[in-house]
């Protein structure tokens, strides 16, 4: 991209015009200040992701927990289930039983 604006005279010369690839001040603040908008919405974005990362491992460490709490009242409660309640209750675990003969 090329500034058309023209460089005002300085000591070393009378005003310019840009070359290839060369900004005016004017043209580099208004780059700066897009830059800055844009780092500032990527520093949003960032934040929400951790937030719901977080929440994720919220969930997940209460999921680990409620799992504990029917481990641990499995071996009691199991041996009291008929068949079909044995069935309920794994699927509702979505657990997985594989049966080596």
């Amino acid at each position: 991209m090329r500034c058309q604006h023209v460089l005002v005279a300085g000591s070393d010369g009378p005003a310019t015009v840009p070359r290839e690839g060369e900004l005016c001040g004017r043209c580099l603040r208004e780059k700066l200040a897009d830059l800055e908008d844009i780092r500032a919405a990527a520093a949003r974005e960032l934040e929400e992701v951790q937030g719901r990362a977080e929440r994720i491992t919220e969930i997940e460490r209460g999921r680990d927990a409620l799992l504990a709490s029917y481990e641990a009242l499995a071996p009691e409660e199991l041996d009291d289930l008929t068949p079909e309640e044995h069935h309920d209750f794994y699927r509702t675990l979505r657990a997985v039983i594989y049966a080596y003969l």
